[in-house]
């Protein structure tokens, strides 16, 4: 990862798993139905729960923040892939020199984010803000709202799942005269 005047690392991780990519789908079409964010304290840090829309424009603007970003730490980007390389998860860790502050876990599966480690407010009060500005700017500029992405992120993945659908359905027909 780019980390401007930063240090940056680039890693990957693979889990040991298939994405079941039909029962993703459900999940994020079920999230498009989501407030667009609410926020919980749990015993392993602070989650964020977005609805799909929100969840893909804070992905972006995460990954375009921490790739820009001139500040003086170390971030660690590291994208989380199943066997296939869907990528199911991102992470990125950001470190004032050898003192971990916080890490950002991002579900792609499931439009959620938790956020934990030794400093988390260093997330709250220094990078999210940023990238606030970056979501807010990129929706102004592209004349968007949270609410219009987040239907047209609906509308992308029942096409998609009806197509799914439909390629299982033939292959079940096909199955059934062989």
């Amino acid at each position: 990862m780019d980390g401007g005047n930063g240090n940056a690392e680039h890693r990957r991780e693979d889990r040991q798993y298939v994405l079941n990519e039909d029962r993703s789908m459900k999940k994020k079409l079920k999230s498009t139905e989501f407030e667009p964010i609410t926020i919980q304290e749990t015993k392993g840090g602070t989650r964020f729960l977005l609805n799909t829309g929100t969840y893909e424009i804070l992905k972006n603007a995460t990954r375009k923040y921490f790739f820009d970003n001139t500040q003086n730490y170390t971030y660690t980007y590291i994208p989380v892939n199943d066997k296939k390389s869907n990528e199911v998860e991102l992470k990125f860790k950001v470190a004032d020199g050898k003192t971990h502050l916080y890490t950002l876990n991002m579900y792609n599966t499931t439009s959620s984010c938790l956020i934990n480690g030794k400093n988390p407010q260093h997330f709250f009060n220094t990078d999210l803000p940023n990238i606030l500005e970056l979501m807010e700017s990129t929706l102004v500029l592209n004349d968007e709202t949270l609410s219009g992405i987040n239907q047209k992120m609906k509308q992308q993945i029942q096409s998609k799942r009806q197509g799914i659908r439909h390629i299982i359905l033939r292959k079940k027909v096909v199955s059934l005269w062989n």
